[in-house]
């Protein structure tokens, strides 16, 4: 396990289900921030900081455990993002092995300016780890925080060092919704809640709500699943409002941001911040009705430019362009989309499989 929390030894150096704890790369965020903060600040520094100790908290812990140990696979995974279902992971690996691949990855999106990927739940062949090597690197070196952030350096790392047409991406924004039931923004959809109901498997960023909503949702989440164990219950006792209370709640805090963004002519998706309320709530501080305001008619203005000058959408998925080229011309070169995804049918078959835990 992978942690900077300063008191991270007092916390957790007792824990029986931790083998061995691991520091990522310790650098101090200025004013204090939260790592989670820092991703939306503006300051360059804290960008490089954050990609580094994130990135440092997956590579570090996992080439530790690639030393010793002699399992067939392993499976990545940060204190916010859970599988619920046991069952469907084993269902998983079973899959990647039919497919002849040797990484799951989840959260996958490419646009014409932006590459994106989920930094944790991989699903990795630990031979396939160790021969391509691919935490074997220095995340300031692969210029984190500028061109790429978190998510695109990892997956810049596979797409040189494992190679897409090994790689099987079981989840993306499409198959993930929010705490309502209602799908995610594809811009920055993995904060501050997404969740794939087909393969139970949840991101929650606690740090973007207020009043402990963020863990009140995940007690939930435990609730739902019948996850019973000792600290689960108590994890329970402690955040969970009962019923759909924090949902309620959440609709609320919806509504109130939804028309302070109506004024200021946007929206969740346009601002960028997706539904992260407290991050909205710093911004708007920040930044002021007017100035707010302006920046969007900016925005929207600038984009009526482009598409009347017939540049081509940036939010396009480069994905979906690749599968429109001309098969009988390109086919040699592996048109990689078409084996990438989860066909329906293995959606539906890992949706019907029940908990065993």
């Amino acid at each position: 396990m992978g942690c900077n929390h300063p008191q991270r030894q007092e916390r957790l150096g007792n824990c029986p289900d931790i083998d061995k704890l691991c520091s990522g790369d310790d650098l101090s965020l200025p004013e204090g921030k939260h790592t989670s903060e820092a991703r939306f600040g503006i300051p360059f520094e804290s960008k490089v900081i954050s990609c580094i100790r994130t990135l440092s908290n997956t590579t570090i812990p996992a080439n530790a455990l690639l030393e010793e140990t002699d399992v067939e696979w392993i499976i990545t995974l940060h204190s916010d993002s859970w599988f619920l279902n046991l069952a469907k992971i084993k269902a998983l690996v079973e899959l990647l092995k039919r497919r002849s691949k040797t990484l799951g990855i989840c959260g996958f999106d490419t646009t014409m300016e932006r590459l994106y990927l989920v930094d944790f739940l991989f699903i990795a062949e630990t031979k396939m780890l160790r021969e391509s090597r691919l935490f074997d690197f220095a995340p300031i070196e692969a210029l984190t925080g500028s061109i790429l952030n978190v998510h695109s350096t990892l997956m810049v790392q596979i797409i040189a060092k494992v190679g897409l047409r090994n790689v099987l991406c079981y989840s993306d924004y499409r198959d993930m919704v929010f705490w309502d039931g209602q799908p995610v923004f594809r811009n920055r959809f993995l904060a501050p809640y997404c969740e794939d109901p087909q393969l139970n498997l949840v991101h929650v960023n606690v740090g973007s709500f207020f009043d402990d909503h963020g863990e009140a949702l995940q007690a939930r989440l435990l609730r739902l699943h019948g996850i019973d164990n000792p600290a689960a219950l108590q994890y329970r006792e402690q955040y969970d409002l009962g019923g759909d209370h924090v949902l309620e709640q959440l609709a609320k805090c919806e509504k109130h941001y939804a028309n302070k963004l109506r004024w200021r002519f946007c929206d969740f998706e346009e601002l960028g911040f997706s539904k992260s309320f407290r991050y909205i709530e710093r911004y708007l501080q920040q930044s002021g009705q007017l100035k707010t305001a302006l920046r969007m008619l900016y925005r929207r203005f600038n984009r009526f430019i482009r598409r009347a000058a017939g540049e081509p959408d940036q939010n396009i998925c480069v994905a979906e362009l690749y599968d429109a080229l001309p098969e009988e011309q390109f086919a040699p070169y592996v048109l990689w989309n078409r084996d990438f995804y989860l066909t329906q049918e293995e959606k539906r078959h890992l949706a019907s499989i029940k908990s065993r835990q």
